[in-house]
């Protein structure tokens, strides 16, 4: 196999209206670009974007610890801005659980601690339902579960491409599984 440097060239695309040409950027496998908020790597492989969140998350939280806000405010920070920040790409992502975990449980003790909160409250609180005293903050692992279900459903029911692929992938998983029952 060859790569890139060893076989220079130039691919460039014209637009047809204004007769332009642009240069299009040849990448290796392994080299990471930004797509549509996600850096990914057509080896699959997600620690670029890891590194871009963790760098994120770090960001986020020495800004709120920089910041004198109020108990609402800080709860508003962190659910209108902070989480929809981290919660945008996951759902093209392939992280574990325990790596999403990390990502929140680096964003989420400096918001406890600027709501007056001891930043090793009691998870099952911050996460529960306010009827029952809970903080019912959003969980990232469970929103992105719940995302990237809704992008598997949304594809399937289009009937496009994509939806096709994962439709042949679910039954494949199936008869791999050795049910007559579909797996999802």
């Amino acid at each position: 196999p060859c790569t890139i440097q060893e076989t220079p060239a130039t691919l460039m695309m014209e637009n047809s209206s204004t007769k332009q040409s642009l240069p299009i950027d040849r990448l290796e496998s392994h080299d990471a670009f930004k797509l549509l908020g996600v850096w990914v790597q057509l080896t699959g492989n997600m620690k670029t974007h890891l590194t871009y969140l963790q760098a994120k998350i770090s960001k986020l939280t020495r800004q709120i610890r920089a910041c004198s806000l109020n108990k609402h405010e800080a709860l508003m920070a962190y659910k209108q801005v902070a989480f929809k920040r981290i919660e945008y790409s996951l759902p093209m992502t392939t992280y574990e659980m325990s790596t999403v975990d990390k990502l929140q449980s680096a964003l989420l003790p400096s918001f406890l601690a600027s709501c007056g909160y001891h930043s090793k409250f009691k998870r099952s609180l911050v996460y529960g339902p306010a009827k029952y005293g809970g903080m019912q903050l959003n969980n990232l692992t469970m929103t992105r579960g719940i995302s990237q279900l809704k992008y598997l459903i949304s594809h399937i029911r289009q009937g496009d491409t994509l939806g096709n692929s994962m439709i042949s992938v679910l039954e494949q998983l199936q008869l791999l599984a050795g049910t007559s029952k579909a797996v999802l």
